[in-house]
Formats: C-alpha cells, sequence, structure tokens
C-alpha cells in the first residue's frame, strides 16, 4: 500500500513538475509573441507614417508646380471683372481647398504668400474654409526656395515653393501642421491590446501619449525617455522593459521607432503594461494548481487526457500546416505558370492529394436562355482509384443541365460552402455523385468581381467523412485562388484579342496611308512635273505667271499631303529619324538661303545673330524643315518692311543639367492674341486666317510640335499681340566632337547637261507619267533614248533587248507588283547588274527601305522634283566622250 501510494506521489510530482515547466514554456513564448507582435505593428505604423508623409510631400509638389496665381495676391479684387475673378482667383481658391479638404487631418490652416502680401485658408467651428483677403506683411518676406520644415513656439510648419510654368519662384506655401492630431490617427489605426500606450517624441520630449482605454488626463513620466531621444539621434529602434508613472509606477514593455516626417526626425513608441498582461494567465495557473491539490487522484487520469488531446492537437496542428504549405504552392502554381490549363490541372492535383480527395475539378456555370448549366472546364482523378469524370459522366463536358439543383445552386450564390456525404446529397445531385463513384463531396462557389463563375469541387471516392470548421477558409482560399487566376487569363485574353485588333487596325492604317500616299502623288506628278517643264522653257510673262500659279498650287497640296502624312507615321511610331551632331549655325544659313525669296515678296528682312558654332543632336532633314515652316509663318503674318530675326544660344535644361541648345525665330509681325496661343499648335488652327490672306494648312506647326517631340526636344511661343511673336525650339546640345552635318552642299546639277547619252528602260502603265519622262529627257537629255513599256512581266526580256543603262520601275503595275519585277530582274544573270530607281507615289518610308532592301539603288517618290530626277539618272548615264572607241 505504501508503495502504491509512493508510485502515486511520485507521478503526482512528475505531473506538476512537467506542467510548470510546460506553463513556463508557453508564458515564455506568450510574451515573445507579444514582443513580436508589438514590433511588427510599431514598423508597420511607421512605414504608413512616412509613406503618407512622402504622398504628402509629392502631393505638394504636384499640387502647387506650375502656378502663375495670376491675380491671387491683388489687393484690389473688387475691381476685377467677374470672368477674370472666377478664372484666376475662384479656380486657384478652389484648388486649393481641396488640396485642404483631403489632408485636412495634417493640416489646421494654409497661408499663401509672395514677398508682400499674404492670404490665409482656415477651418472654423462650423468646418467650413474660411479665406482671408489678400493682406499686406509689416515688412518684406523672404520667400524661400526648397521646402522647409520648422517648428516655432512648439507650432510646426512645412514650407514649399510655388513656382509658374518657366520654373520662376513666385511664391511660398505655409502649413501648419497638426502633428499630434496626425500621429495620433495613424496610432488608432494600429491597437495594439488593452493596457497600452502609444506615444511619440521629438527635441527631447514626450509630443503627445495616447492610452488604449478611455481616461481623464493623467500625467506621463518615464525613465526611458533619455534612451529613446539617444536611439532617435543615432536612428535606430530598440525594444526593453522600464517603468511608466501614470497615476502609478507601471512596468511596460515598449518598442521604439524612428520616423521621418516631412524631413523631420521623430519617435514612436508602443507600450504594453506587462503587470497585467500575464494577470489572467497567472490566475489560471493557481487555479490550476489548487484544483491538483483538490483532486488529487483524478489528476493522474486527467494528465493522461491532456496529453493525448495535446498530442492530437499539435498532430493537427503539424497535419494543417503541411495543407497550408502545400496549398499556397498550388496557388503559387496559378500564378507563375503561363500555360493557363496545365497550372490549372496542376493545381487541382496538388489541393486534391493534400486534402486527401481522389478526384478534384471545376464545374463551369452557363446561362443559356432561362436555363442554367455547369460543365467540367479543369479536372483531376487519382488514376489509381477512379477513372476520369469525363468518362463515367460524357455529359458533364457539354454541359449538364443544373435546373434540378437550383436550391444548391442558390446556397452556392450566397457564399455557402456545399459539403455532404452520397447518402445525404438531395435527390437530383445523388446519382451524378454516384456516377462518379464518390462517397463525400464538397463544392466552394468561385466568384469572378461578384458574379458566381462556378464551384471547385472535391470527391472522396473511398469513404465518408467529416468535415472540420478550419477547412472552410482554406476551402475559400482555394476558390479566390481559382477565381484571381481565372480573372487574370479572361483579361490576357482581352489584352490579346485587343493587341491583335490594335495590329490589325495600325497595318489597315498603314495600308491606307500607303495607297493614298500613291493616289493622290500620282495626279501631282503630271501637274508638278509638266508645270517644271513649262517653267524651265520659254513663256511670255502672262504664261509664267500661270505657270507659277500652278506650282504654287501644286506645292501648297503636296504640302498638305506631306504634314498629313507626317503626322500620322509620328502617332503611329512609325517615322524614321537619323540623330546626329548637325552645325546649327551652317544648318540656319542654308535655311535664311532657301527663304529669301518668299521673304522678298513679302518685303520682310530676314536675319540671322551669328554667334558661337553650337550642335545638336537632331535629324537634319526634320530640323531644317522645322525651321523653314517656323520662318515661313514669320514673314507671311509679318508686316510690310518687317524683320525676322534668327538666333541661337546655348541654356540649361528645366528638369536637370543637360545642355540644351534654344534656336528662336522673332519677328515684327501682328502677334497672336493670348487666348489663341493654346490653340496654335493644334490641326487646322490658322489663327487669323479669316482676316490675312495668308496661304496654309494649318498642320504646319502641328507637325513642328511632334516632330520636336520626337527629337526630345521643345516647342513654345511668346507673342504680343500687335507687336510680334517669337518662337522658339530646344533640342540636346552634342558636347561631343563628331561627323557634323548641316553644311552647305556646294555641288550644283546641271540641268542642261547635254554630254549624256545612253538607254533608259521606263516600266510605267500611266501614259501621263510617261510622256512628262519623254519630255524632260527631250528637253534636258536629247541624247538619251527612252524605251517604255506597261507590264513588268515583260520587264526581263525588254531589258535583255535593250541592253538600257538604267531601269525606271513603277510599283503599281497592271499585271504585277513593282517588287515582283524588281526581285525577278536581279534573279536573272543578264539583267542583276543593271541599276534600278523606283519612281513611286507611295511615299511611306517602310516602302522605300524594302524597296532598297530588295536591290533598287534609289527611291524617287511622285511628284517628280525634275532637277532631283536628273541628278538621279546622270549618275548611272555615262558621257559621250566616254563611249568613243
Amino acid at each position: 500500500m505504501k508503495t502504491r501510494y509512493f508510485i502515486l506521489t511520485f507521478l503526482l510530482l512528475v505531473f506538476v513538475v512537467l506542467s510548470a515547466r510546460q506553463y513556463r514554456l508557453l508564458q515564455v513564448q506568450q510574451k515573445s509573441e507579444t514582443a513580436d507582435f508589438i514590433k511588427k505593428e510599431i514598423i508597420l505604423c511607421g512605414k504608413d507614417i512616412e509613406s503618407s508623409s512622402i504622398d504628402f510631400v509629392e502631393a505638394i509638389k504636384f499640387e502647387f508646380a506650375n502656378r502663375e496665381l495670376a491675380y491671387f495676391f491683388d489687393p484690389n479684387l473688387q475691381n476685377l471683372n467677374l470672368d477674370v475673378y472666377n478664372r484666376y482667383i475662384i479656380g486657384d481658391i478652389k484648388k486649393i481647398r481641396q488640396f485642404y479638404s483631403r489632408n485636412q487631418i495634417l493640416i489646421s490652416d494654409i497661408t499663401i504668400y509672395n514677398s508682400t502680401v499674404f492670404r490665409t485658408f482656415e477651418r472654423n467651428n462650423n468646418n467650413y474654409f474660411k479665406v482671408t483677403l489678400p493682406q499686406k506683411f509689416a515688412h518684406e518676406v523672404k520667400l524661400e526656395r526648397r521646402p522647409l520644415f520648422t517648428e516655432t513656439n512648439n507650432e510646426y510648419y512645412y514650407i514649399q515653393p510655388i513656382t509658374n510654368a518657366k520654373g520662376e519662384l513666385i511664391a511660398n506655401a505655409r502649413f501648419t501642421l497638426n502633428i499630434e492630431e496626425y500621429l495620433s490617427s495613424q496610432f488608432d489605426r494600429f491597437y495594439i491590446g488593452k493596457n497600452s500606450w502609444s506615444w511619440a517624441i521629438h527635441n527631447g520630449q514626450v509630443l503627445l501619449h495616447k492610452y488604449s482605454e478611455p481616461e481623464k488626463k493623467k500625467d506621463f513620466e518615464t525613465d526611458a525617455l533619455q534612451i529613446f531621444n539617444q536611439k532617435l539621434e543615432e536612428n535606430l529602434s530598440a525594444s526593453f522593459q522600464h517603468s511608466i508613472r501614470n497615476s502609478s509606477n507601471i512596468n511596460v514593455y515598449s518598442v521604439f521607432y524612428p520616423v521621418t516626417i516631412l524631413g523631420e526626425k521623430f519617435g514612436i513608441v508602443f507600450s504594453v503594461n506587462t503587470d497585467t498582461l500575464y494577470q489572467q494567465q497567472n490566475d489560471a495557473n493557481v487555479n490550476f494548481f489548487i484544483y491538483i491539490l483538490v483532486v488529487i487522484i483524478s489528476i493522474i487520469f486527467l494528465f493522461t487526457t491532456i496529453i493525448s488531446q495535446m498530442r492530437f492537437a499539435q498532430n493537427r496542428l503539424q497535419t494543417t500546416d503541411v495543407i497550408l504549405r502545400k496549398a499556397n504552392k498550388a496557388s503559387e502554381v496559378l500564378l507563375t505558370d503561363p500555360d493557363f490549363d496545365h497550372a490549372m490541372k496542376v493545381f487541382l492535383e496538388i489541393t486534391g492529394k493534400v486534402l486527401g480527395y481522389h478526384r478534384a475539378f471545376i464545374l463551369k456555370f452557363d446561362k443559356i436562355e432561362k436555363s442554367t448549366f455547369f460543365r467540367i472546364s479543369h479536372g483531376w482523378n487519382d488514376s489509381t482509384i477512379v477513372k476520369p469524370a469525363i468518362e463515367l459522366m460524357p455529359s458533364l463536358a457539354d454541359g449538364l443541365n443544373a435546373d434540378p439543383l437550383m436550391d444548391l445552386v442558390k446556397e452556392l450564390s450566397r457564399n455557402n460552402i456545399l459539403k455532404f456525404n452520397c447518402e445525404e446529397a438531395v435527390a437530383p445531385l445523388k446519382p451524378v455523385i454516384q456516377a462518379l463513384n464518390g462517397k463525400a463531396f464538397v463544392g466552394i462557389p468561385i466568384f469572378i468581381e461578384e458574379k458566381m463563375y462556378g464551384i471547385v469541387g472535391f470527391m472522396d471516392c473511398v469513404s465518408t467523412r467529416e468535415w472540420r470548421t478550419f477547412e472552410d477558409v482554406l476551402f475559400a482560399n482555394l476558390a479566390n485562388a481559382v477565381g484571381g487566376a481565372v480573372s487574370r487569363q479572361n483579361k490576357n485574353i482581352e489584352l490579346i484579342q485587343a493587341k491583335e485588333e490594335a495590329e490589325k487596325a495600325n497595318n489597315s492604317k498603314s495600308e491606307f496611308l500607303s495607297r493614298m500616299s500613291h493616289e493622290l502623288r500620282t495626279p501631282m506628278n503630271s501637274i508638278l512635273g509638266f508645270s517644271q517643264l513649262l517653267e524651265m522653257g520659254e513663256l511670255t510673262q502672262s504664261q509664267r505667271k500661270g505657270v507659277n500659279h500652278i506650282l504654287k498650287s501644286g506645292n501648297h497640296l503636296l504640302g498638305l499631303i506631306n504634314e498629313i502624312l507626317d503626322i500620322s507615321r509620328i502617332e503611329s511610331g512609325r517615322i524614321s529619324l537619323s540623330l546626329e551632331a548637325i552645325q546649327v549655325n551652317n544648318l540656319i544659313a542654308e535655311v535664311v538661303d532657301i527663304v529669301k525669296p518668299i521673304a522678298a515678296d513679302y518685303q520682310v528682312n530676314v536675319e540671322f545673330i551669328q554667334k558661337d558654332s553650337l550642335l545638336v543632336n537632331a535629324d537634319m532633314q526634320r530640323l531644317k524643315q522645322i525651321l523653314i515652316n517656323l520662318v515661313n509663318n514669320s514673314i507671311k503674318y509679318n508686316v510690310p518692311d518687317g524683320k525676322v530675326i534668327l538666333d541661337v544660344r546655348l541654356i540649361g535644361s528645366d528638369e536637370d543639367s543637360k545642355p540644351m541648345v534654344e534656336i528662336s525665330v522673332t519677328d515684327t509681325g501682328i502677334g497672336i492674341k493670348q487666348e489663341d496661343i493654346a490653340k496654335l499648335f493644334s490641326p487646322f488652327e490658322r489663327i487669323g486666317a479669316e482676316r490675312l490672306a495668308v496661304e496654309g494648312t494649318g498642320l504646319g506647326l502641328t507637325v513642328v510640335k511632334k516632330l520636336i517631340e520626337v527629337m526630345n526636344g521643345k516647342v513654345g511661343v511668346e507673342s504680343t499681340f500687335g507687336k510680334g511673336s517669337r518662337f522658339w525650339i530646344k533640342l540636346p546640345a552634342y558636347m561631343a566632337p563628331l561627323n557634323v552635318s548641316g553644311q552647305k552642299d556646294s555641288a550644283k546639277n546641271d540641268t542642261e547637261d547635254t554630254d549624256l547619252q545612253g538607254t533608259i528602260l521606263y516600266i510605267e502603265d500611266n501614259s501621263s507619267n510617261i510622256t512628262l519622262i519623254e519630255q524632260i529627257l527631250s528637253a534636258h537629255r536629247p541624247n538619251v533614248r527612252l524605251v517604255t513599256n506597261i507590264y513588268g512581266s515583260q520587264a526581263v526580256n525588254m531589258a535583255k533587248e535593250n541592253n538600257p543603262n538604267l531601269i525606271l520601275l513603277d510599283l503599281n503595275l497592271p499585271d504585277m507588283y513593282g517588287e515582283q519585277v524588281l526581285t525577278g530582274l536581279k534573279s536573272d544573270e543578264n539583267t542583276k547588274s543593271i541599276p534600278v530607281v523606283i519612281i513611286s507615289a507611295d511615299a511611306v518610308p517602310q516602302q522605300f527601305h524594302k524597296m532598297i532592301k530588295a536591290g533598287a539603288l534609289n527611291y524617287l517618290t511622285k511628284p517628280l522634283d525634275v532637277p532631283k530626277f536628273l541628278e538621279a539618272i546622270d549618275h548611272f548615264l555615262p558621257a559621250m566622250q566616254n563611249l568613243i572607241i
């Protein structure tokens, strides 16, 4: 008997010791988890404070940049007309009020001021914004050029410079900050539990402190303030046990974290009362040991039960942890695998196996008229136990009528999970489960944008089941993962379709541009070509005047065609640029020579102020086109005996330190009204066209703006109505030595070179174009023999028979496309060395590059420029003396 009691006592002592040790470990773990929780919360709080501070600074920069504040500081606002007041005063006030309203927790008032006048925005007790009238400072105030955080008499301010569109400092915005209210609102979002404090320090003092429970104002003292201030200076976090005096000494565990608010360092602290934190646990321990003493014998038997339950719980936690990790792995597959069907299959396989099911599938709901159907879109099965669902029920592939199951569908639409064993299933569903060899079934609804897409289904095909509550969360997460994957897949499909449609539209647009280029340029070739021939001949004064009108109108129409094509190419990203270092002075001198005739017609003097030689990084031809456009406009909209002055200077960029070259065109013309300047670069806007007989398309400045932007530059205008305008462009300067373009070409084409002879084969189906070429050669190259043919299929034979020095080839022929003709010529041993020049109305750059790549040596566009055409053929024709034997 004594031995029995001894064993009983020994077992009891062992149990008590082990229990005490286990509770001690639980207590230590609880403290560790509490400490980790507080650290995580304060880090999240600190990051959120700093992030919102950065957002506030960025919002200020955005809100108060490029602001003119016209009339805003005018002390005589009552003298402004209503339109000006509404536009320049009410508009600015409304924007500032909106900004104030969005940041009212942090801001208590806003003062906008320049060096002499200020206006204040305040919120009164009725939560209404009050804006003061302009008031003068007693003394002139120096404006801050950089953002500044400052503290005066325990009040915090943030000052932001206000700049206009030119980047000039025009005013300051001073924000009175509610740091305490701001931090308090942040603390409220990160509640760490009862009997806790959230507090902040700044400049060595406690800025605010907030207790988790409602209380009257109490003193707040701590022995850790000096340590936290030191950590703030070192910008380090800290955590330790100390005391807080708040009507009595309280032991707390605190975590300190430094934060930056508007560039200023603050410290935030989360403290929890350790005297009460574990009190309930300690009380429970005492009661437990008392209970042990009261029921000694029962404890021994209960001990075994408790241990077994703990082991069961531990095993369940371990199992749950494995399930969760594998479920997360399955969800990762949906995010990382680009093959949607494969990812879904792998997902179902992983989740089915880890949850111990033998079948997993996605049932998609479809509405057809008034009936509902569900079909299996993806599935997995344990092939060692069951066959695929489609083999057992082929109707699942095409769609199974779900009307008899509407009660279950309604349950699913309420986001309820269906769980039942086969014998418990409702009558319409039971045959389906049996047909799939199911013993237990669970179905989880899938929602996409609050609309039910279908269900994720699992089946146990071996035995019935008892489901645990914690599994519902897991099931819901799996359904959410599937819903997210399906939603992403749908969006990907939409994006692919949109991309294909955009590419199709872009190809159609390119084809349209190519066709329009050809159709518009073909008749222009005859108009301008024959006009140039007439101009080169002997004409009476009246005839020459008429020919000049034809050329002028034809060139005007050609310019309109080119500008429309330029805009279309730029907008579609198909424009081709060759950026290089360009000598600006030489290029401008060339432009001045080009525009002198039109300047003489308008009695305008064009001057160029020669300065230091500068280089810009740009496309030479496009830059010349831009400058000619700007100078021509300044000439046309000038006055008799007026001036146009071109100037070049090196400046700094507004955004960074990279130098820019500014080219300006200043005139003494009629000027532009301020309200019209904004419309100046819009297509087909011709400011003043209703008052002046000035020809133009209204597209030139639109092309200028788009070309400048493509070349990484800027364009702008300053104008005074009635006095003149100044147009400027800014382009990146090139500071390194390069092969410099922009030199004047001293070579001059001799359009009357009759010393050349040879044979030219011209493949063209348009009789007017053939006649034009015949007359050009007859007038300027009389010793050149021209052979023509309208069919591309006969080009090779014609070349063999006539052995031409040059072949001129049109692209749009009646029997085949010009590219095929070119390929045939280059494939034949007898004709492949004959030079081929394309003459086409298709002026799209892609066509040019395509033909050159295919073997053409040059590409001339219709309408032909006669001198350039003669220059091109002269390159391939031999001189007569070279042919003398």
